[in-house]
C-alpha cells in the first residue's frame, strides 16, 4: 500500500529479525498461516506496537498497563506496570490471536518436556544473595563501570538504546547526566539487581519438574553438590555413573 514502510513480499524470516524484541513471543504463538495472511498480521502488529508505544509515552505506562489489565488481568498480576515492552508483547499477542497470553505461557509450562532432562536450580539464602549483589555492584564500580559508561556515552549511546536499559548503564547514564548523584545510582543498581534476582526465582517455581539445590544446606560444599546433581541424574537414567564418579 502507498506509504506502507515496509515491503510486504519479505519473508517471515526476514522481517522476524526486526521485530524480535517486541514480537517474539506472537510469532511463536502464530500456526500453520501463509504468508500473505501472515504479511497483513505483521502490518496489524508494526501498527499496534507504535501506537502502545505512543500511549505509554504520552500517557505514561500505567494508561497502558490499564489496557492490559481490561484483557488480561492475570498477566497483570506477574508484569510489572514500568516494564512497557512486556505489556505491549501481551497486547500484541491478544490483538493477534484473540488469546491471552497468560493462558498461553500457562499452556506451555504444562507441556511435557521434549527431552529426559534434570532441571536444577541452584538457591542461596536470600540475605546471602543480596549481600552478594551488593558486593558485586561494588567491584563494578571499582573496576570502571563510570568509566565504561562514559565511554558510551561519547560514542553517542543514550538512554533510549535498548543497549543502555540494561542494569547498571541506565543508571550511570543518569549520573552522568546530572539526574542523580553517583551514591543514588549506586543504590539504584543494587535495589534493582535484588529486585531482578527475586523475579528470577518467582519464575523458576512457576517452572515445572525443578530440583533445587540450597547451597547454604551443603554447607557450599562443592563435592556434596556435584554429588546430589550426579545422583538425580542417575535416577533419571541421564548419567551412569552417580557417586560412583565421584570416587574416581
Amino acid at each position: 500500500e502507498e506509504g506502507c514502510p515496509w515491503d510486504r513480499d519479505q519473508t517471515y524470516e526476514s522481517l522476524k529479525p526486526c521485530l524480535a524484541d517486541e514480537t517474539q513471543e506472537v510469532f511463536d504463538a502464530i500456526d500453520n498461516q501463509d504468508m500473505d495472511n501472515l504479511c497483513e498480521e505483521l502490518g496489524d502488529v508494526l501498527m499496534l506496537v507504535l501506537l502502545n508505544s505512543q500511549i505509554a509515552k504520552e500517557q505514561g505506562a500505567s494508561a497502558l498497563y490499564e489496557k492490559l489489565r481490561a484483557v488480561d488481568p492475570e498477566s497483570c498480576e506477574i508484569i510489572h506496570a514500568n516494564n512497557v515492552k512486556r505489556v505491549i508483547r501481551a497486547l500484541e499477542f491478544y490483538r493477534m490471536t484473540g488469546k491471552k497470553i497468560s493462558e498461553h505461557n500457562e499452556a506451555e509450562r504444562e507441556k511435557e518436556a521434549a527431552y529426559n532432562a534434570c532441571y536444577f536450580v541452584l538457591t542461596d539464602d536470600r540475605s546471602l544473595l543480596y549481600d552478594r549483589i551488593d558486593r558485586r555492584v561494588d567491584h563494578m564500580i571499582r573496576e570502571g563501570l563510570v568509566e565504561e559508561v562514559t565511554a558510551l556515552k561519547k560514542m553517542g549511546c543514550t538512554k533510549e538504546m535498548v543497549s543502555m536499559q540494561g542494569l547498571g548503564y541506565k543508571e550511570i547514564l543518569s549520573c552522568l547526566e546530572g539526574d542523580i548523584t553517583l551514591d543514588r545510582a549506586i543504590y539504584l543498581i543494587k535495589r534493582d539487581t535484588r529486585h531482578f534476582a527475586k523475579r528470577q526465582l518467582t519464575w523458576f517455581r512457576r517452572e515445572k519438574d525443578v530440583i533445587w539445590v540450597p547451597q547454604n544446606e551443603f554447607r557450599y560444599e562443592e563435592p556434596k553438590i556435584l554429588a546430589f546433581l550426579l545422583d538425580n541424574l542417575k535416577q533419571r537414567k541421564i548419567y551412569p555413573g552417580g557417586e560412583k564418579h565421584m570416587e574416581e
